[in-house]
């Protein structure tokens, strides 16, 4: 996280930017840092690489992930996340990043995180994780359903912040009187 004159600048993706998105883009903003050639060379994302955290206050908080779902420029991994990069022709990246939210998955991991106060997860739990994949074309499918599933839910997670916005903009002017309601004749009628 800190800079040095003597390294390249780069963008950084730290924990928060993975425990609290499921898709890293270049929407995010970004902290900005310093990182060596060799740094460079070993942590820089691309579109298709899960990360997920290695660390947590608890065991069951351990092995949130993120997927990236576009290469952003000269953006690297931070600190206490694992990079897994899937061969793209034997795991889709979709599936193996809902493969971690699988509860067998998170206990998995949570009962090989370390620790008393604060938890940690060995490289070695992540490397024998036990996953097991259906043939790329399955994966494929399953990955397509869930993405297709996932811009429906953004589309309404949108619109619902949008009719908010709406709801209270129309709420502030008829409280200041700036819209008046106009009841028809026959409701006039109905209440005198």
């Amino acid at each position: 996280k800190k800079s040095s004159s003597n390294e390249r600048a780069v963008q950084l993706c730290n924990y928060t930017d993975v425990y609290y998105r499921d898709c890293i883009d270049s929407r995010i903003h970004f902290m900005q840092a310093t990182a060596s050639e060799n740094e460079i060379e070993k942590f820089t994302l691309r579109q298709g690489d899960v990360i997920i955290t290695k660390d947590s206050e608890t065991a069951e908080d351990i092995a949130v992930a993120a997927r990236l779902t576009e290469t952003v420029p000269n953006l690297v991994c931070g600190y206490h996340l694992a990079l897994i990069r899937p061969d793209l022709n034997r795991i889709d990246p979709v599936f193996l990043h809902c493969y971690f939210n699988l509860a067998r998955t998170k206990d998995y991991f949570a009962s090989k995180a370390n620790g008393v106060t604060r938890f940690g997860l060995p490289v070695g739990a992540i490397q024998d994780a036990p996953i097991a994949f259906p043939c790329i074309d399955e994966q494929r499918k399953i990955g397509q359903i869930i993405s297709s599933a996932e811009r429906v839910v953004a589309s309404l997670v949108n619109d619902i912040e949008l009719l908010k916005i709406q709801k209270q903009i129309l709420m502030t002017q008829l409280l200041t009187g700036k819209r008046r309601v106009h009841l028809p004749d026959a409701e006039l009628d109905a209440q005198a």
